[in-house]
């Protein structure tokens, strides 16, 4: 306090000299040109009372505000990745405790299942963001889509539970099938709750038990559910000529792959099974299990069909798009309800229409990415072709067709 005091009572000395300098040079006799008056500078001016009201310590003012700049980044970093750290605490909390304690392995497959699926979509969404792009102008953009596209989560997701699955069964010296057969029974959910109240029994081949695959599953055959939003969002453009047309395109179309697919398929000499896998290889996979339980085809086949029809296409989309001359990334489609199926032309129904056939899922979430206006037509196309192809591979007279055609 006593050199500040001492530094103060210099200043104010020296500010009063050249005040009394300055009037002096003023007032002389040697300037004999008009007095100009200047403004008086506007600057604040510092006193004691303002230096005691100030922090003992300023230089600390600094660290503070570096402190809280720290925080906000933190916290805008913890938003931005909650997805994949709740799962990641949920695994190293609950998952492997319970595990351990119980020995009971479905709540530990369950979360490893959640962090695999959650840093896969964010690991897809990181490498597709536009500020990434703009950082890394060597890469070619070509490159960089069809990485994007390989870091599918479905795909993913797929690759990463055979690691961990097979990495599980070597640390346990638990056989392979076994492990599976406890991570995916193949129950339904809805069915064994109805066995657990009385109203349904289990067949012979369904067992007592549900893993956490099943509950992945579950999940997922809710799914198409989700589309049904997006329907309703679109009903301007759907409830019209447009909207019929692609539901009769659809119905024709899912009657042609069943039958078409499967005879391609035996033509080239696959077993029954695999030959039957072709019949769904458009749908989503909530709706090809139960076209596959009804035919008796091979659900890994169809899997990889399903999953590797949308990847295809999705590097396929953009170029074709930009070729077709089908606009991206419009404004006016981002309020769909609003919208009148008139403005659109018949090539953005027409391209809409076969994404949503050939591309399911994947190929209807890149155009509603993209903001294209030919999104809600591919999402009634998907849903009434996924649809008809669960109706023509659960019937009976198309059941015992299809299984001819095979034989």
């Amino acid at each position: 306090m006593t050199l500040r005091n001492s530094m103060m009572e210099y200043l104010t000395d020296d500010r009063e000299e050249l005040g009394s300098e300055i009037q002096a040079s003023s007032n002389s006799p040697e300037c004999d040109g008009p007095k100009t008056d200047f403004p008086k500078p506007e600057c604040p001016t510092t006193t004691r009372e303002s230096l005691d009201q100030q922090s003992p310590h300023p230089w600390m003012a600094p660290t503070e505000q570096h402190r809280e700049h720290v925080g906000q980044q933190w916290l805008v970093a913890l938003q931005r990745s909650y997805s994949v750290l709740l799962p990641a605490v949920s695994l190293v909390v609950l998952g492997i405790p319970v595990s351990v304690a119980t020995g009971d392995n479905r709540i530990l497959d369950g979360c490893m299942l959640w962090f695999v699926w959650a840093s896969a979509g964010k690991l897809q969404m990181v490498l597709s963001d536009e500020n990434l792009l703009s950082r890394t102008p060597r890469m070619p953009k070509a490159v960089m889509l069809v990485l994007t596209t390989l870091m599918n989560p479905v795909l993913m997701t797929i690759l990463l539970m055979m690691a961990y699955t097979r990495a599980k069964a070597a640390a346990t010296s638990t056989p392979l099938f076994d492990l599976l057969g406890e991570f995916s029974s193949g129950t339904n959910l809805s069915d064994l709750w109805s066995h657990i109240v009385g109203q349904y029994r289990l067949k012979q081949h369904q067992p007592n038990h549900f893993g956490a695959g099943d509950g992945a599953l579950a999940i997922l055959e809710c799914g198409i559910v989700v589309w049904g939003f997006k329907l309703y969002e679109c009903r301007a453009q759907l409830a019209s000529r447009a909207g019929l047309a692609v539901c009769i395109v659809s119905t024709v179309s899912a009657a042609i792959n069943v039958f078409v697919s499967t005879l391609l398929a035996k033509a080239f000499g696959l077993a029954p099974p695999e030959a039957l896998a072709f019949a769904a290889r458009c749908t989503t996979l909530a709706l090809a299990r139960p076209a596959m339980d009804s035919l008796g085809g091979n659900q890994v086949i169809n899997a990889a069909l399903v999953v590797s029809n949308g990847i295809f296409g999705q590097l396929l989309y953009p170029f074709a798009l930009k070729r077709l001359g089908i606009p991206a990334d419009e404004p006016s489609s981002t309020n769909l309800e609003t919208i009148d199926s008139n403005t659109d032309s018949a090539r953005t129904i027409a391209a809409g229409t076969a994404i949503g056939i050939n591309g399911a899922a994947m190929g209807v979430s890149y155009l509603y990415q993209q903001r294209s206006r030919a999104a809600p037509y591919s999402v009634l196309s998907m849903t009434v072709f996924g649809v008809m192809t669960v109706v023509f591979t659960g019937v009976q007279p198309s059941v015992k067709t299809l299984k001819a055609l095979v034989a």
